[in-house]
This record gives structure tokens, C-alpha cells and sequence, in this order.
């Protein structure tokens, strides 16, 4: 006579296998779903510092002046250094800041501006 089917060790080695799988596969996930939220707040971060300094650099020369503003959940500074790195020229930075999953993550633009 001819046994069929599977004994319970090989079920049971199948179950394991599976779990292991299905383990490993949600900690992927998690991670991935993680990395796309860092990934979405460093770019809106950086719309947010894009979106500064167009405006800065499309003011009248003397009107470029340092400051700081705090659009949402992101906290976004300006500074402005006169005569850097010439005279006659501005060094315009924007920063922008958030915590994202308990760090504190930034991102800069910078640009130079002349009369």
C-alpha cells in the first residue's frame, strides 16, 4: 500500500517556512512605508524652501533681508549676508526644518544675488 499526502513534520516545516516569509515581508513593508513618508517630507521641505526663495530672489535687491517663518508642521529661516561674497552681492540661504520620526532632518538652498 502506498501512503499519500504529507506527514505533520513536513506541515509543520511548511508552516515554519511560511511564517518566516510572511516575517520578514512585514518588516520590509514597514520599512518601505517609512522611507516614503521621510522621502514625502524632504520634498515637500524642499517646495517649501523652493517656493522661499523664488519669492526672495524676485524682490527689488534691497528688499532681500533676513527672516523666518513657520509654514505647517516645517519651520523655515532665511538669512541673508550682505557683501558675501563680494560687495555689491547677497548670499541668500533657506533652511527649512521638521522632525520626522523623532529626528530633527533639515534641508538648504542657497544662491547668490547681485544688484
Amino acid at each position: 500500500m502506498k501512503d499519500r499526502g504529507f506527514t505533520l513534520i513536513e506541515v509543520l516545516i511548511a508552516l515554519f517556512l511560511l511564517a518566516v516569509t510572511l516575517a520578514g515581508a512585514a518588516g520590509l513593508t514597514a520599512a518601505i512605508i517609512r522611507t516614503n513618508a521621510l522621502n514625502r517630507q524632504s520634498t515637500e521641505a524642499l517646495i517649501l524652501a523652493g517656493d522661499k526663495m523664488e519669492e526672495l530672489t524676485s524682490r527689488l535687491y534691497p528688499a532681500v533681508i533676513s527672516g523666518s517663518d513657520a509654514p505647517s508642521l516645517y519651520g523655515r529661516t532665511w538669512i541673508v549676508d550682505d557683501g558675501v561674497p563680494q560687495e555689491g552681492m547677497k548670499t541668500v540661504t533657506v533652511t527649512v526644518t521638521w522632525s520626522g520620526f523623532g529626528s530633527p532632518r533639515q534641508v538648504s538652498l542657497a544662491t547668490v544675488r547681485s544688484r
